[in-house]
């Protein structure tokens, strides 16, 4: 996401569960650009992910046409058959769209600013890929790093004004140690290029 330009604010881990999934999804939907979930979207009793975004969303939760095609295609590609659990993975709120799965076949789908992907980690890179094909973001952050000598406690005051002097800067400080001391890693993040 940085290397795309976009900003990570917040992680969230919780348990699929209805109620927690469509109360962080109702309560963060319009504070950040984007929400994206990973896993859920399986075809198990408690992949409820989907049926939870309809209802934070208060949109029908249906078969979408489009998906259970791709569902279609994939197992007759690998030779098993789409059962009634399988096409579970095509339900979603109603107006979504989808978000390729070109590993298992099941896609992922966005709707408002939501982006469901599944939550097998290769599938969610796969998934990542589609998501920043959609939204080519049209800043992009520069990154910069410094390694010193010194101790956290003696360049504090440094950091501290040179982020409030620049206000498009954010730095970062993070202490190098192998069992005692030996540094620290500074990280300037800047979303232009200007010095």
């Amino acid at each position: 996401l940085f290397a795309n330009g976009i900003s990570l604010e917040k992680v969230i881990i919780i348990p699929d569960t209805i109620n927690t999934i469509k109360r962080e999804i109702t309560k963060n939907k319009s504070k950040y650009h984007y929400i994206i979930t990973t896993g859920g979207i399986g075809p198990t009793h408690d992949d409820v992910t989907a049926e939870s975004v309809s209802l934070a969303l208060k949109k029908k939760y249906q078969l979408h046409k489009s998906a259970l095609e791709e569902l279609r295609i994939y197992y007759k590609k690998v030779k098993s058959d789409l059962t009634d659990a399988r096409k579970k993975m095509a339900f979603m709120p109603k107006g979504s769209k989808l978000i390729k799965n070109k590993v298992s076949g099941a896609p992922g789908f966005n709707i408002e600013n939501i982006y469901v992907f599944a939550g097998i980690p290769s599938i969610v890179e796969v998934m990542m890929d589609e998501f920043l094909k959609l939204n080519r973001a049209k800043n992009k952050f520069f990154t910069s790093k410094i390694v010193t000598k010194f101790h956290e406690s003696q360049i504090a005051h440094i950091l501290s004004h040179a982020e409030n002097n620049y206000k498009d800067v954010k730095i970062g400080s993070y202490p190098i140690f192998d069992g005692k001391p030996k540094g620290v890693e500074i990280i300037i993040n800047s979303l232009n290029n200007k010095d």
